[in-house]
């Protein structure tokens, strides 16, 4: 991650804010999932928003302009690490962590967990109909609880 972050490149992203996103996203997805999957999440959600780093994509937490036919940046990011050969559920969950009922995956995994912990840290309502649908929104007080408590202390990596 230290890596992906450190290169130099045209974005004009503030790499130090999403850095510091990324890592409470990755704290919280490793949470929400069982011991078993949980590297795999968090790595997901460090590497979820990769795409902002690249130059000419569009950033899908904007709204769209007309007109503007430039690929979003999850869909970009989750090309990239396609291309580094990284594993189907980073892949998947990299693509749909804005839309997580567009993924192939019909439980409550690696892309909802990343869904969800990338809502939050951005300050956004998850998908409570793709929540409800998986059988987990009867967690989504838990884990608000769980990130708020996140922003309110330093991070330790």
């Amino acid at each position: 991650m230290s890596e992906v972050f450190s290169l130099p490149g045209a974005s004009s992203v503030d790499r130090t804010a999403l850095q510091q996103r990324a890592l409470l996203a990755s704290r919280l997805t490793k949470r929400m999932l069982p011991e078993s999957s949980a590297e795999l999440g968090a790595t997901a959600a460090l590497l979820a928003d990769i795409g902002l780093l690249l130059p000419g994509v569009r950033d899908e937490r904007e709204p769209a302009i007309d007109g503007d036919d430039r690929p979003g940046h999850a869909e970009a990011g989750a090309y990239l690490l396609g291309l580094w050969g990284l594993p189907m559920p980073i892949i998947e969950a990299v693509a749909f962590h804005r839309t997580p009922s567009r993924s192939s995956t019909r439980s409550f995994w690696v892309t909802g967990a990343v869904h969800v912990a990338m809502a939050r840290r951005a300050g956004e309502e998850p998908d409570e109909a793709y929540l409800s649908r998986t059988g987990v929104l009867p967690r989504l007080g838990e884990w608000r609880d769980y990130a708020e408590s996140l922003t309110a202390s330093p991070i330790i990596a």
